[in-house]
């Protein structure tokens, strides 16, 4: 299942309501795998120190699965989507849109900053940053090279890298993720 267009609301009972293309909504349970086990895949790739986070929260729930994975994914939606406002919350490159979430808890959650607000997986390195702005301004991998006093093939490897770590499959994705993450 492939988790696009998406937009989550709270409920007054505290439960997660979820809004699918095509206008199918539904109240999250733990009865919704297909759904829960895509969105876990997406957070991990995504915020795997949000996942984490979460993953030592629930750990006393650990035992029955369905509904520890469960309390992950709705943990992650509190945390970030409850408010509706019609922009979608996983956007059509499943990308997460978090919105910023008033919390009576914020600077005493052990996990603020972590699962709410949590760090997109870049973990770019200064060099790679360096290079993706590069890519960005449209030059090629020679051109960055001789800019950077570095051999073509350690450009060629930090492109690799950056796709890799940032779950790309191409060049216009990076230069995608570079607009997306608002990069400088």
């Amino acid at each position: 299942m492939e988790l696009y267009n998406i937009e989550f609301s709270g409920r007054p009972d505290g439960e997660v309501e979820v809004r699918m293309p095509e206008d199918a909504v539904f109240i999250l349970d733990k009865s919704h795998r297909e759904f829960i086990t895509a969105f876990i895949e997406l957070l991990i790739a995504k915020r795997p120190v949000a996942y984490d986070a979460l993953e030592k929260r629930y750990a006393k729930s650990s035992l029955n699965v369905e509904y520890y994975e469960f309390l992950i994914v709705r943990g992650f939606i509190k945390c970030n989507f409850i408010m509706f406002d019609n922009h979608m919350d996983i956007d059509s490159n499943s990308n997460f849109k978090t919105e910023y979430i008033l919390c009576p808890r914020t600077g005493e959650c052990p996990e603020c900053g972590l699962v709410c607000n949590s760090p997109a997986n870049s973990d770019l390195t200064p060099r790679e940053t360096e290079v993706l702005r590069l890519i960005v301004q449209g030059y090629d991998n020679l051109e960055i090279a001789d800019m950077l006093y570095i051999s073509i093939n350690t450009v060629h490897n930090h492109r690799n890298n950056m796709l890799r770590k940032l779950g790309r499959g191409n060049t216009a994705d990076l230069v995608r993720y570079w607009y997306e993450a608002e990069l400088k």
